[in-house]
């Protein structure tokens, strides 16, 4: 899996988990209980790149050497 320098499915993973981490220094949450969750941040990564998959499907064209002269 590459990742992209515009993807912000890594930093927002990295910041849910400083969240999550200082929630549960603070004794506001408990992380583990949380971490039983950790599904989600798979599918929340997955349907990023599904997007972004799909908006660029459109904006891909190949030109013909023809095209190219004008």
């Amino acid at each position: 899996m590459r990742i992209r320098p515009n993807s912000v499915a890594v930093p927002l993973c990295l910041i849910l988990a400083g969240v999550l981490l200082a929630l549960d220094r603070f004794d506001i949450i408990q992380v583990n209980h949380i971490w039983k969750l950790w599904p989600v941040i798979l599918i929340a990564a997955g349907m990023e790149k599904l997007y972004l998959w799909s908006i660029t499907q459109g904006t891909t064209t190949q030109r013909t050497p023809n095209q190219n002269r004008r």
